[in-house]
């Protein structure tokens, strides 16, 4: 709470200003509960976005639903995910095939 106290404190200040720039469009995140909680912290030096990124895939507002690896590099899972997605019309060499998880490249037809 002591290093997050200080912003948490200015939050209605925030809340009020994305508001008046937003003509009130937004929620009035200001008076939203707040709680400090323990996360798990990264083992890697690099990996900051793409461990929070899983936390924030398994976080329901109330608890973590899955145990998270601080030493699993999370950005192969992201490569992976974004390189053989099923949207992803970019032209790849057939020898990267051999790394794609779960079978042979889905043909997307956007007229669908």
């Amino acid at each position: 709470m002591d290093r997050h106290g200080a912003l948490l404190n200015k939050m209605p200040l925030v809340s009020a200003v994305f508001r008046k720039a937003r003509g009130n469009k937004v929620p009035d995140f200001g008076k939203w509960k707040s709680s400090f909680i323990d996360v798990p912290k990264q083992a890697g030096p690099n990996d900051c976005m793409f461990f929070a990124w899983k936390y924030m895939e398994f976080w329901d507002g109330e608890r973590l639903h899955c145990e998270l690896n601080p030493g699993k590099m999370y950005r192969l899972e992201m490569f992976h995910y974004i390189v053989f997605h099923a949207l992803n019309q970019a032209e790849l060499p057939e020898e990267l095939d051999i790394y794609r998880i779960g079978g042979m490249k889905i043909q997307f037809d956007q007229s669908q």
